[in-house]
């Protein structure tokens, strides 16, 4: 069963209404669910699959959390030439112990999908694409797929 370490600081509807303004564009359903519910944090089981390896979840970002680096906005500012290079249309929603971060789709076509973002392969290669690679097709289902750490292939 899935549990929140460290959840952010209350938040209400007005909050994502005004984050949404921000990013341009409404957040997938379950992912609004779920920063009403923890405003980010740490979640355990914290490892997810990921190209035949497990990925561990260092912490959810959410809004007005007291680490700068755990918050939205804060993300979405530090990587938002990374998410033009790839098309646009991504949301920093957390990041991995390697500098790694994970992106929700705010795009028409797959929004809610969740991918990796592999930034850890192109540190300091400004000019670099990053890959990503999909891990889920909506939030909720990458929450169902949080395991412990070498529990699954």
């Amino acid at each position: 069963m899935l549990t929140i370490e460290n959840p952010g600081p209350p938040i209400d509807a007005a909050d994502l209404k005004h984050f949404e303004i921000i990013v341009g564009a409404d957040l997938p359903h379950d992912y609004n669910a779920f920063l009403l519910k923890y405003n980010g944090g740490k979640p355990v089981p914290d490892a997810i699959s990921v190209g035949g390896h497990d990925e561990s979840i260092q912490v959810f970002y959410g809004l007005r959390r007291p680490i700068e680096s755990s918050r939205l906005d804060w993300n979405l500012k530090i990587l938002s030439n990374r998410i033009e290079q790839l098309g646009g249309g991504y949301l920093p929603i957390a990041c991995d112990s390697f500098g790694n971060d994970f992106l929700i789709s705010l795009r028409d076509i797959d929004k809610g999908a969740v991918y990796l973002c592999d930034l850890q392969s192109v540190f300091a290669d400004y000019d670099a694409v990053p890959k990503i690679y999909p891990i889920a097709p909506s939030f909720g289902q990458f929450l169902n797929c949080l395991h412990e750490f070498g529990t699954r292939e």
